[in-house]
C-alpha cells in the first residue's frame, strides 16, 4: 500500500505530460496550463487531507500528479517564451533547484511532524498555500508573446505583453527587434506537436 500512495502521483504526472504534449499545452499556452496544475495540486490536497479512505487518499495523489505534470510541461516552456535571453538558461536552471529546495522542504517537514498522529494531514494541506502562491502569480503575469503568436493573435495583444514581461524602461526598438524575431520564428515553425516527431 504504501507503494502505492508514492508511486501513484506518478502516473498522474505521466498521464497529464502526454495529454499536455499531444495538444492541450499548445492550447492552453504556458500561462493557463499552470493555472491548471494550481488548481490540480490545490484539489490534490484537499484530497489527501481529508481523505477518509485509502482510495481518497490515491485519488489525492493522482490529482496531485496531474497537477505534477502539467507544471512540468509548461514550467521551462513559458520561461523559455518569456525571459530575455541573457538570462534564459539561468532562469531555467533556477526552475530545477526551486524543485530541489521543494523536495528538500518535503523530507523536512516529514521530519518535523514525525510521530505526530495525523500530523501527515497536515503536511498534505500545506501545499494549498504554494498552490495558491503559483496561482496568484500567475495572474499577474501575462501569456506569451510568442504563444499569442502562434495562437493568430493580433501583434499588438503580443507587444503589449513583451512590454510587460520587459518593462517601461526596455526602448520601444528592443521591443521591436524581439518582436520581428518572434514573428519570423513563428511563421517559420508554426504550433508543432507530437506528429512532427514521427
Amino acid at each position: 500500500q504504501q507503494g502505492l500512495v508514492v508511486s501513484i502521483s506518478l502516473a498522474g504526472a505521466l498521464v497529464a505530460s502526454a495529454v499536455a504534449a499531444i495538444k492541450l499545452g499548445a492550447t492552453l499556452g504556458g500561462k493557463w496550463e499552470l493555472q491548471l496544475a494550481a488548481c490540480f495540486y490545490a484539489l490534490g490536497a484537499l484530497c489527501m487531507g481529508a481523505a477518509p479512505t485509502l482510495i481518497f487518499l490515491l485519488l489525492g495523489r493522482f490529482t496531485y500528479g496531474l497537477g505534477i505534470g502539467f507544471a512540468m510541461h509548461a514550467a521551462p516552456m513559458y520561461i523559455a517564451e518569456t525571459s530575455p535571453p541573457s538570462v534564459r538558461g539561468l532562469l531555467i536552471s533556477l526552475k530545477e533547484c526551486f524543485i530541489v529546495s521543494g523536495i528538500l522542504l518535503g523530507y523536512l517537514g516529514s521530519y518535523v511532524i514525525n510521530g505526530d498522529e495525523g500530523g501527515w494531514r497536515t503536511l498534505l494541506y500545506s501545499s494549498l498555500v504554494f498552490s495558491a502562491i503559483l496561482a496568484a502569480g500567475m495572474l499577474t503575469l501575462p501569456n506569451s508573446p510568442r504563444w499569442l503568436l502562434q495562437r493568430g493573435r493580433p501583434t499588438t495583444e503580443a507587444r503589449t505583453a513583451l512590454i510587460r514581461l520587459r518593462g517601461q524602461k526596455v526602448a520601444l526598438e528592443v521591443i521591436e527587434a524581439e518582436l520581428t524575431t518572434m514573428i519570423i520564428a513563428s511563421e517559420k515553425a508554426g504550433i508543432g506537436g507530437v506528429g512532427e516527431l514521427l
